[in-house]
């Protein structure tokens, strides 16, 4: 039987055999798509790492923001990397009212925390802790917390390596220049110290002090570490003593004679003088004569080096203020870019001025009393600071740190008196009175002790200090866990303090009518009636300032010569010059009020000593109100003086 068979053919696979040219068409398609792919994917990880990286250092920062809300202490709300200081890198605000602004904000707690960058800032007011932490407590808080950039990666040994040492074939023409320049200030001076040999010397000490320190200079006592301001403090203290000072004072009346003659000049020609920049020449003078044991000449030569150098020092520059803002909040990479970014050409000159000075004296023998015999006496006998290396470095920023200090402080807080006495004629008067009586006492050859017995000229002093005090706060650091009395709260090691001294010293509880100038705030019985530690324009306990009574001295021999030429009827304003000033950095937080000396000799038959003027005008700070066309203290500002000659 035959049978029908069906065969089905089911194909497993059909090629299809295409041209050779589609074939690499639809490849190369292929590998387009897949790398098209492969690239979105490569972007998005980097997207998702980049997220990733961002939240990881927003909430490590973010972290290091609760330090303080973690421990119950209550302050401002910080912004993310800058804590609370954004006004001041942009500008917008200076320090002094920032803490101002923050203190009333919390005066009523005992303390509050802040952040400087990212490290934590305990404020303190209640003024028993703050006596704590600078006197009774102080060898916890020893410490200023500042950082000294001494060492740079590239250098193996930093500060520790003398000048001789060093290896380096750069020369900075700049210094060159103006070491040669200030010969001629030299060859006048008292000593005539190294003015032959400089020219031959210069190239050969400069060559050796291109040193690698990020910032040699700041090795002074007022930032050095405790291990080494210990010995040091203790061994540069007896210069203060009054029995040095009394030793000293020649020095200072000679440089206030040479401002007698000046003015003198100024009153003959009627020629327009900036009182700032006037306190800033007889200041320079002052310490050029009592810390470098030379004669400057500020008052007399426009070009002097010396007040060349003061300017550079306290003017801002944009590299400057970089310099400064790594410092504050980047020290870490200060210390790695910061030989870059200093300032070589000063360094250079007063290191090698402290030591050509001090290698003239020992060559002829000279002797004289001022700091840089007491830094000679050191060198010559390590064995009394045995705990720490005597480095011409390390001695120059010890001279360094009285010349930028004395400078600054002292010819802003002269302006601003001047300022002050502009606006209060009655104090200008009875200032004046107590002068004339201990010229009629004494004489014109007034002693330390003729000075020191001012004590209206003393109370004016402390009067400027308090409404215009040369820093804003005190700072300190822990230098173990601490745990304050009576409040219970413990802070670890290392954690920063600031003592809000402008926020004391214009607080109407402690000081009423804070704005006003008033001297009489400082009559014993008031002064009592005060916590002591409401009034810290140089600090307190064993960190004080060190020049304290050398300061007072010199501001009091400038304020007695200005205010006995003073003239209450010609002291006044000029509304002409009254106008904002703008604060440009951290230096001239106290918006250092400009004036203007416009002054016409007036001899007196029975009053040899008195002078009608100077005339004084200011560009008033920003922080103070101009709107209503009164300064603060109420006085009118069209007052317009025009004895001696039309204002120009």
């Amino acid at each position: 039987m035959a049978r029908n068979v069906s065969l089905i053919c089911r194909p497993t696979s059909i090629v299809v055999k295409l041209p050779t040219e589609t074939m690499k068409t639809l490849k190369a398609e292929c590998n387009v798509e897949a790398i098209n792919t492969s690239q979105s994917m490569d972007i998005i990880q980097l997207l998702l790492a980049v997220v990733v990286i961002f939240l990881a250092i927003y909430y490590y920062y973010q972290s290091k923001y609760n330090f303080w809300k973690s421990r119950g202490i209550p302050g401002p709300k910080p912004h993310l990397y800058i804590g609370n200081f954004i006004d001041v890198l942009t500008k917008k605000r200076a320090i002094c009212t920032i803490v101002k602004d923050l203190y009333d904000e919390f005066k009523n707690e005992p303390v509050f925390g802040i952040y400087e960058g990212t490290r934590p800032v305990l404020v303190i007011n209640d003024l028993d802790a703050i006596k704590d932490v600078l006197i009774r407590d102080f060898s916890v808080f020893v410490d200023r917390g500042f950082h000294v950039f001494t060492e740079d990666p590239t250098c193996k040994s930093g500060s520790n390596i003398s000048l001789e040492e060093k290896e380096s074939v750069n020369i900075d023409a700049e210094a060159v220049l103006q070491l040669s320049k200030v010969k001629t200030t030299i060859e006048r001076s008292q000593d005539h110290f190294f003015a032959s040999s400089i020219e031959d010397h210069t190239k050969d000490h400069l060559a050796k002090s291109q040193f690698l320190e990020a910032d040699p200079l700041s090795q002074h006592l007022f930032l050095l570490e405790p291990e080494r301001w210990r010995p040091l403090r203790v061994k540069l203290s007896p210069i203060f003593t009054s029995g040095k000072l009394k030793e000293m004072f020649p020095l200072v009346v000679e440089c206030a004679g040479n401002l007698e003659k000046y003015l003198s000049k100024v009153t003959e020609d009627e020629t327009p003088v900036e009182c700032r920049d006037l306190a800033a020449k007889f200041t320079i003078d002052v310490i050029g004569s009592c810390v470098f044991g030379i004669s400057t000449h500020a008052l007399e030569d426009e070009n002097s080096e010396f007040r060349k150098m003061g300017k550079r020092i306290s003017t801002s520059s944009t590299k400057q203020r970089v310099r400064e803002a790594i410092m504050q909040f980047m020290p870490s990479v200060y210390e790695v870019i910061g030989h870059f970014l200093q300032m070589k050409d000063i360094d250079s000159f007063f290191i090698n001025l402290v030591r050509d000075t001090m290698r003239y004296r020992k060559e002829n023998n000279v002797i004289r009393p001022d700091f840089i015999h007491m830094l000679m006496e050191l060198k010559e006998h390590p064995e009394k600071v045995d705990s720490i290396e005597l480095t011409d470095i390390l001695l120059t920023a010890q001279a360094f740190v009285f010349f930028v200090a004395g400078f600054e402080t002292s010819s802003s807080t002269i302006a601003h008196t001047l300022y002050e006495l502009a606006q209060n004629h009655e104090i200008q008067d009875k200032l004046r009175r107590e002068i004339r009586n201990v010229y009629s006492k004494n004489g014109e050859n007034l002693t330390y002790t003729d000075i020191k017995g001012m004590s209206y000229l003393d109370k004016v002093f402390k009067e400027t200090l308090r409404k215009y005090p040369i820093l804003p706060t005190l700072n300190r650091r822990a230098i173990a866990n601490y745990t304050f009395r009576d409040m219970k709260i413990t802070i670890p090691k290392g954690t920063k303090i600031w003592i809000p001294v402008y926020g004391f010293h214009h607080d109407p509880n402690i000081y009423p009518d804070p704005e006003k100038f008033d001297p009489e705030r400082f009559n014993d019985d008031v002064v009592a009636a005060r916590h002591p530690m409401c009034f810290l324009p140089f600090g307190d306990g064993p960190r004080n300032c060190i020049a304290k009574v050398t300061t007072i001295l010199r501001n009091g021999n400038i304020l007695k010569n200005l205010s006995s030429s003073l003239n209450s009827k010609t002291l006044k304003f000029n509304s002409r010059w009254t106008k904002m000033h703008k604060i440009s950095n951290a230096r001239r937080d106290f918006a250092q009020a400009d004036f203007r000396i416009k002054a016409a000799r007036e001899t007196h038959r029975h009053d040899p000593y008195r002078f009608s003027g100077p005339l004084v005008a200011c560009h008033l700070p920003e922080w103070l109100p101009i709107e209503s066309g009164r300064d603060p203290n109420g006085v009118s500002r069209n007052l317009q003086g025009k004895i001696g000659g039309k204002w120009n």
